[in-house]
């Protein structure tokens, strides 16, 4: 008992002077939902900062117009919710609004890696805007359906993604770039996974259930849950259910508190892994006592961590 409760304390201290000294990284992992300013009653900056307070870093977006993907992204850039080293999400083919089966305007697909570039150079922060993927048709369930759009996409330099429900994720991947999972039975799965991987691509996950999650769900899911599946980006259906429209009225700003403590939690741990532990500076611990404790760690001198500082299981 005395053991593990030393241990405890051990825990504890490193953490407090995890959080006195050291700010914790921006996520590798992008943390953000589905947000149509259109229909927004709040301001787009207003916006992004209430966004980027529960730590957002990133969007699924719906730009009308070349000059509103420019106001768009600025905005989201200069209130601090980007980062030029996590990507953003172009759903819509401008100046159409409605992502999905009905936009199937090939001109647009073609047209729209021309239209990003012209807006990226007119934009005053446009050289630290961060990579924007495009997406094509919404919940596809057949790779026909993506051939055409991901051709275009490519053809003119730009990664392309969607949001996939459906089992065969595997027929998709010889066409996206990033596979946007649906956290569900069947879609996530450690073969789909796994095999995206295998290809050189990438996955990202989405979820449209989480309208009557509890803080405590909101933060295990944007925090530990995030954390142990490594996805690029992490994205919530969507911004208004929670932040405005939301009929649980102060339940929805609850749940978005708990995603708040889970994105933190996801950066902590990441801080905790990587953090390395130098014997060399601990007060009383020198020669043979130092190399003996060194049995125990992982890492070479100098450079030692815990071999699991925190049992996350």
């Amino acid at each position: 008992m005395r053991s593990r409760n030393a241990w405890a304390c051990y825990v504890a201290l490193l953490l407090t002077a995890l959080l006195l000294v050291h700010e914790a990284p921006a996520a590798e992992a992008g943390f953000g939902c589905f947000v149509e300013k259109g229909r927004l009653t709040t301001p787009w900056d207003r916006t992004c900062l209430d966004m980027a307070g529960v730590g957002m870093t990133t969007m699924a977006f719906y730009p009308t117009s070349d000059a509103d993907l420019v106001y768009q992204v600025e905005t989201a850039l200069t209130t601090g919710m980007l980062r030029k080293d996590i990507p953003i999400i172009l759903v819509s083919n401008m100046p159409t609004r409605t992502p999905g089966p009905d936009n199937t305007n090939e001109k647009e697909w073609e047209d729209l890696p021309k239209r990003c570039d012209e807006a990226r150079a007119k934009a005053p922060h446009g050289k630290d805007w961060p990579e924007i993927i495009l997406y094509g048709t919404d919940e596809p369930t057949s790779a026909e359906q993506v051939k055409s759009w991901s051709a275009s996409y490519h053809k003119g330099g730009y990664r392309c993604t969607t949001a996939l429900c459906v089992p065969n994720v595997q027929d998709f991947i010889p066409y996206l770039d990033l596979l946007i999972l649906h956290a569900s039975p069947g879609v996530l799965t450690r073969a789909n996974v796994d095999a995206i991987a295998a290809a050189g691509k990438q996955f990202g996950v989405y979820n449209v259930q989480l309208r009557l999650a509890s803080p405590e769900l909101m933060r295990y899911y944007a925090g530990l849950w995030t954390y142990k599946l490594k996805p690029v980006v992490n994205l919530m259906w969507e911004w208004q259910w929670f932040a405005e429209d939301n009929p649980r009225g102060p339940a929805s700003k609850a749940a978005l508190a708990g995603y708040a403590q889970g994105t933190a939690d996801y950066r902590l741990l990441r801080e905790l892994e990587a953090y390395p532990l130098d014997l060399d500076f601990w007060p009383g611990i020198c020669g043979a006592q130092r190399e003996a404790w060194k049995k125990d760690f992982n890492g070479t001198a100098g450079r030692c961590r815990p071999s699991n500082p925190l049992a996350v299981r």
